[in-house]
């Protein structure tokens, strides 16, 4: 036959190793990886941004150099025979830029959603630390309440026993 050890020995055995405090203390840490984790997701997504800042920089730069090109070749005849061939490589370089703006907006849509993601997880553990911490401090005002009114009913207990022998 199997003997259970009552909640009561649990608790005391939870108490004598340490243990009361496990589950909150583990979801401390989780709390501040998951912490971590987002703002590495954030510091990525600022470096993105800033890399699409600078793109669209080139480009207006890029647009800046165009104009001043067609201006020198529309005043000297030496630069406008030149003109065609800065033409091709400005097409060229502006759609490598675009593509390459493509491509990183993509990247800060993603990592947008990976953003809210994280943010999401980490207030759904805080939710639940905050959740377990209400539970507990329910439970100890419980217990303390259950002592103090234990304690409140031994003098009439021993007043009745008193006076029933």
């Amino acid at each position: 036959m199997r003997r259970l050890i009552s909640p009561p020995v649990i608790n005391d055995l939870q108490k004598y190793w340490g243990l009361e405090g496990m589950a909150r203390r583990g979801l401390d840490s989780v709390i501040r990886l998951q912490k971590w984790r987002l703002d590495e997701k954030r510091r990525q997504l600022g470096d993105l941004l800033s890399l699409s800042e600078q793109l669209q920089t080139e480009l207006a730069n890029l647009e800046a150099e165009l104009q001043a090109e067609q201006a020198l070749a529309a005043r000297n005849f030496e630069a406008g025979r030149t003109y065609a061939t800065y033409a091709l490589g400005y097409i060229d370089r502006r759609e490598r830029l675009r593509q390459s703006l493509s491509n990183v907006e993509k990247q800060i849509e993603t990592a947008q959603e990976e953003v809210r993601g994280a943010f999401r997880e980490l207030k759904t553990i805080e939710i639940t630390k905050d959740n377990r911490d209400k539970v507990e401090t329910l439970q100890v005002n419980r217990r303390q309440q259950n002592e103090l009114d234990e304690l409140g009913l031994n003098p009439q207990r021993r007043a009745l026993i008193a006076g029933r022998l």
